[in-house]
């Protein structure tokens, strides 16, 4: 077992992460910008690098495909993940991979294909990474699949272990905390407009004597995940806004219907709802002022009580 294979899951893809920022940044100093390539010259970025920095590469390329391995195995023993999220972190792992080569990565998933309403045939799933791209590029490539596996790697919990994990404690059927939210939604101080959605949410919870927080309210020494997942199993209520469609949220609510925990739903009018979700009720809201009569008409109805002015 190599020493990276010693560290768990996320510790093992934040190593992945760090050392690939190091590697975009070496390599975006050794790149001539003034020169341009075409599609068929797969390697014309990576060919610029020193034998050095190729080397760099090559060890996170290798990292990157001895830890996709172990996580298609952690993820068929993990009690809260399925074939979809181990198709998604695939995807994921070798939009990495391309990046790290200076690559652009592809994918067109299988469609049906029709004429005027007659079934003419299938297109079958394809991928490519033919297309050499520049480091700034596939630094941000490389990011967006990191992104996209964080959510899938906090939740890969092998079945065996959870009598020995720190989210073994979280998952038992005890109490809840009276009195209590839990916002799940997209974090992001750079965007004006979830803080507006986040006090509109607090704001109506307390119309209730509704104490609501989320995520980065919350003072913890424990792993972020386990504290979340804590949040979400003591709370009285579940509250989460699906704009952004971040994957995050899908797991956090993914896991509160794993222990029968009902979730409050919004999404910003236009907000399409993936496929796992499309079942529940998810009202949307044009403004601040829709998203609070909803909230509030919502928490009439379950708390039985009329809110405090």
């Amino acid at each position: 077992m190599s020493e990276s294979q010693k560290l768990s899951p996320p510790e093992r893809l934040e190593k992945i992460i760090k050392d690939a920022d190091a590697f975009f940044s070496a390599a975006e100093s050794s790149i001539d910008r003034s020169i341009s390539y075409g599609e068929s010259e797969s390697d014309a970025f990576w060919n610029q690098l020193p034998d050095a920095l190729r080397d760099v590469g090559s060890g996170i390329i290798n990292e990157i495909i001895s830890f996709a391995s172990d996580m298609a195995i952690a993820i068929r023993r993990s009690p809260f993940l399925g074939e979809e999220d181990e198709r998604q972190a695939g995807l994921a792992l070798k939009t990495m991979r391309a990046a790290i080569r200076l690559r652009r990565y592809r994918f067109w998933d299988s469609e049906v294909l029709h004429d005027e309403g007659t079934y003419i045939g299938m297109r079958r799933a394809e991928q490519d990474d033919s297309e050499p791209n520049p480091p700034m590029l596939s630094r941000r490539q490389f990011n967006d699949g990191a992104e996209k596996l964080r959510p899938i790697v906090e939740f890969s919990i092998d079945g065996k272990e959870l009598d020995h994990h720190p989210l073994s404690k979280l998952t038992s059927s005890t109490g809840y905390r009276p009195g209590t939210a839990f916002i799940m939604m997209w974090i992001s101080k750079d965007i004006p407009e979830l803080i507006d959605v986040v006090d509109t949410i607090k704001r109506c919870c307390n119309k209730f004597s509704i104490i609501a927080l989320r995520a980065d309210d919350i003072e913890h020494s424990d792993v972020i995940t386990a504290k979340i997942v804590e949040e979400i199993r003591t709370s009285e209520f579940l509250i989460a806004d699906l704009s952004g469609e971040r994957p995050s949220v899908y797991y956090e609510i993914g896991f509160a219907h794993a222990i029968d925990k009902r979730v409050i739903l919004y999404r910003k009018a236009g907000t399409p709802i993936h496929f796992d979700l499309a079942a529940y009720n998810c009202p949307e809201y044009n403004n601040m002022k829709e998203l609070e009569s909803l909230l509030t008409k919502r928490l009439t109805a379950l708390t039985g009580r009329e809110p405090k002015p």
